[in-house]
């Protein structure tokens, strides 16, 4: 299966988005490795590393703060245009939610 540069739009402000280069295996899940990517606000972007932990929940690390990790679904999903996937703030920021769905796959 290929290497995919993916687009998310959030859900709630389509002017954050979420890009995450990975690989995508036979089940269009995105393969257990450590993956990168950026979230986009506005015309800023926030480099961040995507990897797996062992309850197949990603964690998502937004660089600029290498202590704080986003908790993720995104590992359980299918990597289809139109799928849903949540990021969460840390437990100890707060209970919120961030709706992203994928709006582009492209494969290389």
């Amino acid at each position: 299966m290929p290497f995919v540069h993916i687009t998310a739009i959030n859900k709630e402000d389509e002017a954050q988005k979420c890009i995450i280069l990975t690989h995508i295996n036979e089940q269009h899940q995105i393969t257990e490795r450590g993956w990168f990517g950026y979230a986009k606000v506005g015309n800023k972007k926030y480099p961040f590393i995507l990897q797996p932990c062992s309850n197949r929940l990603g964690k998502m690390e937004l660089l600029y703060d290498d202590d704080t990790r986003y908790p993720t679904n995104i590992l359980t999903k299918q990597i289809i245009i139109g799928e849903y996937f949540t990021v969460f703030d840390p437990p100890d920021e707060g209970r919120n939610e961030y709706l992203y769905q994928i709006t582009n796959i492209y494969e290389y």
